[in-house]
């Protein structure tokens, strides 16, 4: 039996690399020709809508889960159970797959009869539309219906839950129980903010008003920026990293 060819190793992994959209850079960084094949492109767009819409489910259900902290706090352990946080999180993943499904389908129902030359980081619907020389009106109908499932209904969602989270907040008499009430949801907030503000921007806007270059700036903002702000807003929290950021600015401990 020969022996593996070195190189075709080396493609055959990179290849399985390029599905995974945050390692579409380090597949550029390391292979020769900057491409990426069709079926890869496909699951590539599947995997990339799938997290990114349960995201959208998930950070929901994390202002529901702040919610009920603050509103009935003796009883969070009861109402928030490791049952009831199951089924959440595996309704959110769900959502998530099924509109993927519908999205990557209907996307890949278009002709793309150019030159094949994806002006984007990675394989994604707004690129793919600009792609494709057929009609796209009904793929760009399709992912706006879905967006108000998506993106709408979550957003819709955190807004009436922090309405009553307001509202629970300003029923507390102390101001202290008000700063930790607020602090509890100010981490959330922010996440939801940057990941929301631009995941719309890009994916509720005509087709006729975007450009290439637009979609690429917004992307890196909730591929890239986003997800590493997320360990360091959530460990703000955490009073051993306040006490090792202070030891860092050469702050008292106690500051």
């Amino acid at each position: 039996m020969e022996s593996p060819n070195l190189t075709s190793v080396t493609e055959f992994i990179l290849l399985g690399l390029s599905s995974r959209p945050e390692l579409q850079m380090l597949v550029h960084f390391f292979a020769e020709r900057k491409s990426i094949s069709y079926s890869c492109c496909v699951i590539q767009v599947y995997t990339f809508l799938s997290f990114g819409i349960a995201e959208c489910y998930i950070l929901s259900v994390m202002a529901y889960d702040r919610y009920v902290a603050i509103r009935d706090p003796l009883r969070y352990t009861v109402i928030m159970n490791w049952g009831v946080c199951g089924r959440l999180a595996a309704a959110s993943w769900l959502g998530g797959f099924m509109a993927s499904t519908v999205d990557t389908v209907t996307t890949f129902q278009l002709s793309f009869c150019r030159d094949n030359v994806i002006n984007h980081f990675l394989c994604e619907m707004p690129a793919l539309l600009h792609l494709s020389c057929s009609d796209t009106n009904h793929a760009e109908l399709i992912m706006q219906v879905l967006c108000m499932f998506t993106l709408l209904s979550p957003v819709t969602f955190i807004i009436l839950s922090y309405t009553q989270i307001i509202i629970a907040v300003l029923r507390i008499r102390s101001a202290q129980g008000r700063r930790k009430a607020f602090s509890t949801c100010s981490s959330h907030l922010l996440i939801v903010t940057l990941f929301f503000g631009t995941v719309m921007s890009l994916y509720m806007k005509p087709h006729s008003l975007s450009t290439p270059e637009y979609n690429k700036i917004v992307s890196v903002f909730y591929i890239a920026f986003t997800p590493t702000l997320n360990p360091l807003i959530y460990s703000l929290r955490n009073k051993d990293v306040k006490m090792a950021l202070r030891r860092l600015l050469g702050k008292p401990e106690d500051a």
